[in-house]
């Protein structure tokens, strides 16, 4: 398999699970959304600890 072939499959994938009639895959209601995309993995670990310390 290549790449796209295991994009393509991945997007029809979440597509059927989040679109079925019986318990849809869908984020929690009080789920909070980290993007990653430019950070470094310790700065993404602070946040979550930081998230979670707010939560206590």
């Amino acid at each position: 398999m290549d790449y796209d072939e295991v994009l393509a499959d991945l997007r029809r994938r979440d597509e059927a699970d989040s679109s079925r009639d019986t318990a849809p895959l869908r984020p929690a209601d009080d789920a909070v959304h980290i993007d990653s995309t430019s950070h470094y993995i310790e700065e993404v670990i602070d946040q979550i600890c930081s998230l979670a310390r707010e939560a206590r």
